[in-house]
């Protein structure tokens, strides 16, 4: 362990790279998307819960196209230009304006319009994609070749930990005053915020935009970032056009990156909608809800910490490549445990066949089996994501991260339709939520199977 801080502190990954950056950024996803906002929107804004659905879905749909357009030219403009951070500070401030906005999304719709809110999350994701790609084509020249997998393993880790705060201080400051009567909590929501009036949730946008500035702005500030190439703002657009279709075709010439692109997009596709969709269906299966999910988010988030963290030790000792099998087969085994599991049945194990007449420990052991296999899942899947990343790295020049990172990115946002589409034919197929999970599980093994084309790496 004291090694490892040493090591941090070697390539400055605390100061620079993940606390004032990715502990920021990440509770976008956590906040905003998976547990607090994007919730209300879908079941208080909306007309329906369904329509509530279709909204999301849509500006998902548009603001992936946009991506798939967009992130590989930001990488390679930027691998022209040189300098990350004049683009990086304008999308961060651009975030940080649209995350405050949200607090005017009022159940009664006397704010913001439906309209509204979903241009500007569509925007978010927008900006979010782009910050991503910036963020990481710095990792190699912030941390170094040979400590990228710390960085990327402990921005994960740092990003999932301020997201697992973030979630705690919510649930016992905003929800609990008033319901619980306990020494230690106040007497009623902390500001004096209104549960009825979902003011808890319109507060996700802020409280992600104050994480921001608290964050990203130091790392803007003091992050070492890429020289100038001399080359003006028109000229790097017009040659990162030219890089991008030459990337392409690089492509032809490179099959194992190709190959590492294709087995991304399949496996990134998969765990992302899993993630989506996690909220979604531990409410319909476990029938949890309200104050449930958000115990849900928490543990979700601590899990996803220790993912990060776990991503950099099973880098450094197995190498990105067998690293990141070992995560998707470990996804694959922790999927199938909660498709097996619901209030009927634990890991396809009927629940009378292991307790016959405990009322009491039948309720509760499915909703413990589901936190334990749920926690080791996001593990992995957090993992997941850090190694794929280092695995990139590992596999392309330096001097190229930009632009091989904006294909990084498009990869992983091309087919960002494949998997909701599989997950809703299946669920529809079938009557089933289990069994969208289970085409979510064929992706993944089908990209286990692409990843071992990928020749071993001797780092």
């Amino acid at each position: 362990m004291v090694l490892e801080l040493i090591n941090l502190i070697k390539v400055k990954y605390l100061r620079y790279y993940g606390l004032f950056f990715e502990g920021g950024r990440h509770t976008y996803i956590i906040l905003v998307s998976i547990y607090l906002f994007v919730p209300y929107l879908s079941n208080e804004l909306a007309s329906n819960p369904v329509e509530g659905q279709r909204m999301v879905a849509e500006y998902s749909l548009y603001s992936g196209l946009f991506i798939s357009l967009l992130a590989p030219l930001i990488g390679s403009v930027a691998d022209e230009y040189g300098p990350r951070k004049p683009l990086m500070w304008f999308v961060t401030v651009a975030m940080i304006i649209l995350l405050w906005s949200l607090w005017w999304s009022k159940s009664d719709l006397s704010g913001l319009s439906i309209d509204n809110i979903v241009a500007i999350l569509l925007t978010l994701n927008i900006l979010f994609a782009c910050s991503e790609v910036l963020h990481n084509s710095m990792l190699l020249h912030v941390a170094g070749r040979e400590y990228v997998h710390y960085a990327s393993g402990m921005g994960m880790s740092l990003g999932n930990g301020v997201s697992f705060i973030i979630l705690i201080f919510t649930i016992l400051f905003f929800y609990f005053p008033g319901h619980y009567e306990t020494n230690w909590l106040p007497d009623s929501s902390l500001f004096g915020l209104s549960i009825n009036e979902h003011e808890p949730e319109r507060l996700a946008g802020p409280l992600t935009a104050t994480l921001l500035i608290l964050c990203g702005i130091p790392f803007l500030l003091f992050a070492k970032d890429h020289k100038r190439t001399g080359r003006s703002f028109l000229s790097s657009l017009s040659s990162g056009v030219k890089k991008i279709l030459q990337t392409m075709l690089l492509l032809r010439n490179n099959h194992t990156v190709a190959k590492y692109l294709l087995a991304r997009m399949l496996f990134s596709d998969a765990i992302t909608t899993v993630v989506i969709f996690s909220g979604v269906y531990a409410s319909g299966v476990m029938k949890w809800h309200g104050e449930m999910l958000l115990f849900y988010g928490v543990i979700m988030s601590f899990a996803s910490a220790i993912g990060g963290r776990m991503a950099a030790f099973l880098d450094n000792k197995l190498g990105a490549r067998s690293a990141l099998i070992f995560q998707l087969m470990m996804t694959i085994a922790g999927l199938m445990l909660l498709v097996g599991t619901g209030r009927q049945h634990v890991a396809f194990i009927p629940i009378d066949y292991i307790l016959s007449d405990n009322t009491l420990l039948k309720n509760i052991i499915p909703d413990v089996s589901y936190f334990i296999f749920s926690f080791s899942n996001a593990m992995f899947i957090t993992a997941t994501f850090a190694s794929s990343r280092t695995l990139l790295v590992r596999l392309t020049p330096p001097s190229e991260s930009g632009k091989w990172f904006g294909l990084y990115a498009l990869s992983g946002t091309i087919t960002a339709w494949l998997a909701p589409v599989l997950v809703l034919w299946s669920t529809e197929a079938f009557n089933s939520q289990q069994a969208g999970m289970v085409a979510l599980v064929l992706l993944l093994m089908l990209s286990v199977w692409v990843m071992k084309f990928i020749p071993k790496l001797n780092f």
